[in-house]
Order: structure tokens, then sequence, then C-alpha cells
């Protein structure tokens, strides 16, 4: 006991004991977030792998956003093409709703498009805005979430592929 109670009294021991369990910690955390990375690393080399197989680009499309779903573990989703004459989006594939909650009427809204246009990946929230996760023609609540991550080759987007999540 004495030579336990002699170690706490050294308060330079103490700060040492401090700062290993904080950096053990540390050490923990950087391992779990590595391995998060590699889980990551390997979905993108999988879905590398699967888009240099595949010379139909209907069956790719369709590979990429079943590879998409089961990433997020969703049954909804949708790829939406970007027209080439007026740049407005439109449905070409849809999984889980019998019409993408995103492009209701004959095309997405214009301030979506220019979103996807910008390139970059974005998440639509439904609390957040309403009027772009509806569901009138829907037979179901809209999703709570949507993940949308542009399409792009050769540095133009030509579309946008959209995870939903309830």
């Amino acid at each position: 006991f004495d030579r336990v109670a002699a170690r706490f009294a050294d308060p330079g021991a103490v700060e040492t004991q401090v700062e290993t369990a904080r950096l053990v910690t540390e050490l923990h955390e950087t391992r779990r977030d590595l391995a998060d990375r590699v889980r990551q690393l390997a979905a993108l080399h999988e879905t590398g792998v699967l888009i240099s197989s595949e010379l139909d680009g209907r069956k790719l499309i369709e590979r990429v956003l079943d590879r998409a779903l089961q990433a997020v573990g969703s049954s909804y989703g949708s790829v939406l093409l970007v027209d080439p004459v007026d740049g407005q989006l439109t449905a070409d594939l849809v999984r889980g709703y019998a019409r993408d909650p995103l492009a209701l009427e004959s095309a997405a809204p214009p301030e979506l498009a220019e979103r996807v246009l910008a390139g970059r990946g974005f998440v639509v929230h439904a609390s957040n805005e309403p009027h772009l996760l509806k569901s009138p023609f829907l037979n179901i609540d809209p999703p709570e979430i949507a993940l949308l991550a542009p399409i792009v080759h050769q540095a133009e987007v030509l579309g946008v592929l959209v995870t939903y999540i309830a």
C-alpha cells in the first residue's frame, strides 16, 4: 500500500499517468478512424473494379446505384441525368420508389440542378428543405435525407447519384 500511495504522492507521477491514459485513448480513436478509412477505400476500390469491368453503360449505372445503396444501407435511390439541351435533371433510374422524390415533376427543381452542376456532393435534409423532398405522388412518407453525389466525366457533370435515408 505504501508503494502505491507513494506513486500518487508525486504530482509528476499522476500527471504522467493521466497523459499516458490520454495517449492510449487517442491511439484507440486513431486506430478506429484508420479502420473506417480502410473500409471506405476498400469500397471505393470495389467500385473502381466494378466500373472498369462493365462495358454496358446501362448495367454500369444500375450496378453503381445498387452498390451505393448497399453502402448506405438503403433500398431507396436514383440516378438523375443532366439533359444536355436544357440542363435539367431528369430521373433515369429509380429504386424503391415509383417516382423519384427529387424529380416528381418532369424534372428536378432548378435550384437542385444548380447545386449538382457545381460538381460537389451534398446532403438535402427534409427538415431544412422540405420543398425539395416532397411526396405528393408517393404513397409513403418522403425520405428524411437525400445524399447526392454528382457523376462527373472529364470535368463534365453528367448527372447525380442519389441515395435516400428514411
